[in-house]
């Protein structure tokens, strides 16, 4: 993140998928309740990670400058879906990301 004024959000939901044969951007909701990430502000370190399953230890904490590590209790569902904003306030800011998902038993 860079410029005068970054301000990047993210949220990971459940997809509903008992409401539409295709479910769309009206059928998310809230993964284990969770609400997303501490807003960034600034360049954050070098990685946000987001561990999400039955048996992780919840963490909402986050960083809005640094690196920093979330934990969603919730049963992953059979389709996640994410979303984020960026703010252009200023129209001179920066962003670059790389979305990772690794799975384990």
């Amino acid at each position: 993140m860079g410029g005068s004024s970054p301000l990047f959000d993210f949220t990971v939901q459940a997809v509903d998928v008992t409401l539409n044969a295709m479910p769309d951007s009206d059928d998310l909701i809230l993964l284990g309740g969770w609400d997303g990430i501490t807003q960034k502000t600034a360049a954050a370190g070098t990685n946000t990670t987001i561990d999400i399953g039955p048996t992780i230890a919840l963490d909402d904490t986050g960083s809005a400058t640094a690196s920093d590590r979330y934990g969603v209790v919730a049963v992953l569902p059979p389709w996640l879906a994410y979303t984020y904003t960026t703010d252009g306030t200023s129209d001179d800011e920066d962003y670059a990301a790389t979305i990772s998902v690794y799975w384990r038993r």
